[in-house]
C-alpha cells in the first residue's frame, strides 16, 4: 500500500515523500487505518519495521483534525528509556513539520524545569514512565484532556518492571481515551495489561523482534583470543567500511575497545550504561551524523536503538543466547536494507555456540576466511568529533603515560580491576566463568585511562550496560 492511498492530510504526505517514503510497511498498512478511525490497537511489530510512523501518523493527524484550536495535552507516548523517546521524538517532529503540531520529551537525569515550559506550549509528549510521574506529581502535567494514549515497546517496560508506573499513568486519564500497545512480543503479561486497560482492541500482528535472514549475511570468523585486536583491525580496514556497530560484553571493555581502535587510526567511541546522558546523546548524535564510524556498545546501552544505515554488526565478544544474538544483528538490514553480521569465535566452543544460534533461528552462519596482518596503532590517529571525546584524567582516554594492559583481556575469571576510562567507571570481580574478553593484550604506552590489574588479566564480573 502507498501512503498516498491512506486519506493523510497533505501536509503530512510532503512530509511523508521529503523523508523519501512512498509505500507503507506492513505494520503501517494495517495500524494506521485502524488508529485514524479511533480503535484501540495491540501491535505486534520487530524493532525496525516502521512502527513509530504506525502510531505517529495517526497520532499527529488526530491533533490537527480535531484539536487544533483546543488547549492541553492530547496524547503521550510511554516508552522504556530515554534514548527511545527521543528517537520518537524526533521522528514525530519530521513527521509533523508542515502540520504545526508540537510535542515535547520529557526523561531522567536532566533538568526538570525546562521540560515544564515545554509541556505547558506542547500537544503531545513523549517520555519515560518515571518523569512522566514525576511532572504528574508536580502538577506540570494535567492528563485529564488526554485522547489518546501510545505504549511503546511494552514487553520491555514489562521486564524493565514499570508495569505499575504505566497503570498509575492510565489512571490519571479518561476512561474514553483511545490506546494503543505496541511490543515486539506477545508475552502473557501483555495481553494481560490489553485486556485491562484497552477496550476491545484489534489486534494486528507482524513479525515478532525475529531477524529477517534474507536481508542479512550472518559469518564468523575464527581467531585466537590473542589476535583480536588485528582481526577487527582488519575488519574495519578491509570489509565493514561503513557505519558499524561493534558489541563487547562490558562497560570496561567498550571502553578500552573504543580506546584501541582510536589508536588503530578509527572514529570509534564507546556507548554503555555509565555515561551520563548527555554523553549519551552526544555519542549517538554524532554516530548518526557519521563524525565517527564505529559505535561500540553493551547489549543494555544498545536496545532500543533506532539508527538508519547500520550496514555492519560486529560480535566482538559473542551474546549469551540467539535472542540476545537476534537483539544485536537486528541493528543492521532494516527497512528492506542489506546488512552483515559478523561474529568472532575464539575457540571450538564458542564456534559451536554460534552454529547453535543459527539452527535457532534456522540460518547459516558461515565462516569468513580472511587475512589477518599484524596492525601497527596510528603515532597521530585521527580525533573522534571534538564534543564526542571522553572525559578523563591526563588525555583523551584517561592516563597518557601509563603501562599497557599486559596480557590485558587474553584471560577470563581472575582478579579484576577498577579503572577510570572514558570518564566512567567500571569495577572488575571474578568472572569464574572461563569466557575471554579476548584480545585486549598488547603493552604498550598508554593505558586509555585504564589501571592495570597486578597480573593484568582483568576478569570482569558481568554488568548490565
Amino acid at each position: 500500500m502507498k501512503f498516498n492511498e491512506l486519506n493523510l492530510l497533505p501536509e503530512t504526505l510532503k512530509a511523508i515523500e521529503e523523508k523519501g517514503f512512498v509505500d507503507t510497511t506492513p505494520i503501517q498498512a494495517r495500524a494506521i487505518p485502524l488508529l485514524m478511525q479511533g480503535s484501540d490497537v495491540v501491535a505486534q511489530a520487530r524493532t525496525g519495521s516502521g512502527k513509530t510512523a504506525a502510531f505517529g501518523i495517526p497520532l499527529l493527524e488526530t491533533i490537527k483534525r480535531n484539536h487544533s484550536n483546543e488547549k492541553g495535552i492530547f496524547a503521550i507516548v510511554l516508552t522504556p528509556t530515554r534514548e527511545l523517546a527521543l528517537q520518537v521524538q524526533a521522528e514525530l517532529s519530521e513527521l509533523g513539520k508542515h502540520l504545526h503540531v508540537r510535542g515535547c520529551t520529557v526523561y531522567g537525569g536532566v533538568a526538570i524545569n525546562p521540560q515544564m515550559q515545554e509541556i505547558s506550549h506542547s500537544r503531545y509528549v513523549v517520555g519515560t514512565p518515571g518523569r512522566i510521574i514525576d511532572h504528574i506529581q508536580r502538577g506540570s502535567l494535567n492528563l485529564s484532556t488526554v485522547k489518546m494514549v501510545i505504549l511503546d515497546e511494552g514487553d520491555r517496560m514489562l521486564d524493565m518492571g514499570f508495569v505499575d508506573d504505566v497503570e498509575f499513568i492510565l489512571s490519571k486519564t479518561a476512561a474514553h481515551r483511545q490506546t494503543a500497545l505496541f511490543s515486539a512480543t506477545m508475552p502473557p503479561e501483555i495481553l494481560s495489561l490489553a485486556r485491562k486497560y484497552l477496550h476491545t482492541p484489534e489486534e494486528v500482528r507482524e513479525s515478532e523482534d525475529e531477524l529477517n535472514v534474507k536481508e542479512i549475511t550472518h559469518l564468523y570468523i575464527s581467531v585466537a583470543a590473542e589476535r583480536k585486536l588485528d582481526a577487527i583491525a582488519n575488519l574495519l580496514k578491509q570489509r565493514c567500511t561503513e557505519r558499524t556497530i561493534v558489541f563487547a560484553r562490558t562497560k570496561h571493555g567498550c571502553d578500552k575497545l573504543a580506546g584501541f581502535l582510536h589508536r588503530f587510526g578509527f572514529e570509534a567511541l564507546a556507548i554503555h550504561g555509565d555515561l551520563s546522558q548527555n554523553r549519551r546523546e552526544q555519542v549517538l548524535q554524532d554516530f548518526r551524523d557519521n563524525r565517527i564510524r564505529v559505535l561500540v556498545a553493551t547489549d543494555v546501552a544498545a536496545r532500543g536503538l533506532d539508527i538508519e544505515d547500520v550496514e555492519h554488526v560486529i560480535n566482538y565478544n559473542l551474546p549469551e543466547d540467539e535472542k540476545t544474538y537476534v537483539h544485536r544483528i537486528g541493528r543492521t538490514g532494516r527497512m528492506g536494507k542489506k546488512g552483515e553480521a559478523i561474529s568472532f569465535g575464539t575457540n571450538l566452543e564458542e564456534i559451536r555456540l554460534l552454529q547453535a544460534f543459527g539452527r535457532r533461528i534456522d540460518t547459516e552462519i558461515n565462516e569468513l576466511k580472511m587475512d589477518m596482518p599484524h596492525v601497527e596503532f596510528v603515532r597521530n590517529a585521527p580525533h573522534a568529533h571534538e564534543s564526542a571525546r571522553p572525559s578523563g584524567r591526563g588525555g583523551r582516554f584517561g592516563g597518557d603515560r601509563g603501562r599497557g594492559g599486559g596480557r590485558g583481556f587474553s584471560r577470563g575469571g581472575d582478579r579484576g580491576s577498577s579503572s577510570h576510562s572514558g570518564g566512567s567507571r567500571s569495577s572488575g570481580g571474578r568472572d569464574g566463568g572461563g569466557r575471554s574478553e579476548g584480545g585486549f593484550g598488547r603493552g604498550s604506552r598508554g593505558s586509555f585511562g585504564a589501571k592495570p590489574a597486578s597480573r593484568g588479566a582483568f576478569g570482569h564480573r558481568r554488568t548490565s550496560g
